[in-house]
């Protein structure tokens, strides 16, 4: 074992250490080993693919970002190859460094989770929740190798999850999380730009709904700081993403066609629908289908691989996890309501952009990586308890005498 392995396999029980002392795990044995579980899951994927086989093959993306950061002779284009090649340079160069490195970003998402699913009042499931989330295959292979989305799940999820405390308990730590987040999410993809701007000013307009008076206070403090930060904002959104200067210049379609040609035809796993960009009423037109098929290709008759078979198991598990939303949603009290509609918002939004730049379900298995932690922690706890009742009807008579009770006990 190399230096830089040793440092990795030091990483690795750091991990573990980590996710050992936060208070909920190492109080609940079930979290705790569920904690453990997930995470040794993470790590084997890791091992396994830096010394013994590939995971997944002809997965170009994570091969160009080690060679990238091992290589001193060839420039980083990413600032997720930079960030990795100042971790080769300072430990040495090792495959199964990087990964840990990703392993470490998922490790790290388990605090922002857990806090979420405290959030919404549900942490009876969390240890459910918490494995729904840590085992997906998908999951599991992607976020323990050389790739940005463990990091961009990571920085979704601190996202959110600060917008959340913000809401509760404002002051500057929330505000910090926020602002972090999602600058890390524009460093992570360029693409990610235009979302990254749109969902910070609707966080900041939902922290605030509330809050008139400190609503008034910030937005004197934009209205005088903003000449003086908003211009170099805009200018260097400008230079680092590609999406956002499409948008300024009133050519996303162009774009979006440009980006969509690039990965159309690398895949066997083609949606068979084509997004018309060539004019407004078009795209109109043909956005509704392709937003529809991000979520729920491959279709039965799309099947014909065994990986096949596991995207639809997972468009499965997808839709599934929106029908508990939709249950929570209708059952919740207003505080957890409120906060369901954000992160259902924040979501949304950002499937339909990931769906834009997206024309085959083997690339939407990564995409739908960043937003599922989300999903699971708003609809899982509904999977988890129709699972957890041998008879549903059962279940649907206690929540109707729940209610009886609690409208019972309320004052006309």
């Amino acid at each position: 074992m190399t230096y830089p392995d040793l440092i990795g396999a030091l990483l690795m029980g750091f991990s573990f250490l980590l996710v050992w002392a936060h208070p909920q795990v190492s109080a609940n044995s079930q979290l705790r080993w569920v904690s453990f579980f997930t995470l040794g899951l993470h790590h084997c994927a890791a091992i396994c693919n830096a010394f013994f086989f590939e995971l997944r093959s002809n997965l170009y993306d994570a091969t160009r970002f080690h060679r990238l950061a091992a290589d001193p002779n060839q420039t980083a284009n990413t600032d997720y190859a930079l960030a990795l090649k100042q971790v080769y340079q300072l430990f040495g160069v090792s495959h199964f460094l990087g990964e840990e490195v990703s392993v470490l970003a998922y490790a790290l998402s388990i605090y922002f989770f857990l806090y979420l699913v405290r959030s919404l009042e549900v942490e009876e499931h969390a240890a459910g929740l918490l494995l729904l989330y840590g085992s997906l295959p998908s999951g599991v292979v992607h976020c323990s190798i050389t790739l940005r989305e463990p990091f961009q799940c990571f920085f979704f999820l601190t996202m959110v999850t600060s917008a959340v405390a913000f809401k509760e308990r404002p002051g500057p730590w929330g505000a910090a999380g926020m602002l972090v987040s999602l600058w890390a999410i524009v460093l992570l993809h360029q693409a990610l730009a235009v979302y990254a701007f749109l969902l910070l000013l609707i966080g900041l307009g939902w922290v605030f709904k509330d809050r008139k008076d400190f609503a008034v206070f910030l937005f004197l403090a934009s209205m005088c700081a903003g000449p003086l930060l908003l211009p170099r904002i805009y200018n260097m959104l400008l230079d680092r993403s590609d999406a956002f200067r499409s948008v300024a210049q009133g050519e996303i379609g162009n774009y979006t066609a440009q980006y969509r040609s690039v990965v159309a035809g690398l895949a066997e796993s083609e949606y068979g629908f084509s997004l018309d960009t060539s004019s407004l009423g078009g795209l109109l037109v043909t956005l509704p289908p392709v937003l529809i098929l991000y979520q729920v290709a491959p279709l039965p008759w799309q099947i014909h691989r065994y990986v096949d078979l596991y995207a639809f198991a997972e468009v499965l598990l997808r839709l599934i996890l929106f029908w508990g939303v939709y249950q929570n949603l209708r059952q919740a009290k207003p505080r957890v309501r409120e906060i369901l509609w954000f992160l259902i918002i924040s979501c949304v939004g950002l499937d339909c952009l990931w769906a834009l730049g997206t024309a085959n379900w083997g690339t939407g298995s990564r995409h739908h990586l960043v937003a599922y932690p989300v999903w699971v922690a708003m609809g899982g706890s509904w999977l988890l308890s129709f699972q957890g009742d041998r008879d549903y009807r059962h279940l649907l008579e206690r929540r109707r005498s729940r209610t009886r009770e609690e409208s019972e006990s309320c004052p006309a």
